[in-house]
């Protein structure tokens, strides 16, 4: 399975730690989120191996918002780096024939 991102934060809580409820308030969204990606990844990777499961995205320290028409140049040139830097792992996984095994067969 190939499972493409849409740009990452790279989030650090750390700062809201004993802040309370007014400091926790304002990053709880980014919070959620990022718990639920990396649930997510690390879940497929459970399931799947890593074997049957390619993670592709790239992570920003500064937050790109996805409907910024002015941000779209940014996120276009991010999209062409990401994947120039994993088109090799991407095709030598899904496209040159690599081999799984039948996941609903015991190995």
């Amino acid at each position: 399975m190939l499972s493409v991102g849409t740009l990452a934060s790279e989030a650090d809580f750390t700062g809201a730690l004993g802040g309370g409820k007014a400091e926790w308030a304002a990053q709880s969204a980014s919070l959620f989120f990022s718990a639920q990606e990396h649930a997510a990844t690390t879940l497929a990777d459970r399931f799947l191996s890593q074997a049957r499961h390619f993670r592709v995205n790239q992570f920003t320290s500064e937050e790109i918002a996805l409907d910024n028409k002015n941000a779209i140049t940014e996120m276009a040139r991010r999209g062409a780096d990401v994947g120039r830097d994993t088109f090799q792992a991407v095709r030598s996984r899904f496209l040159d024939g690599f081999y799984a095994s039948d996941w609903r067969t015991p190995s």
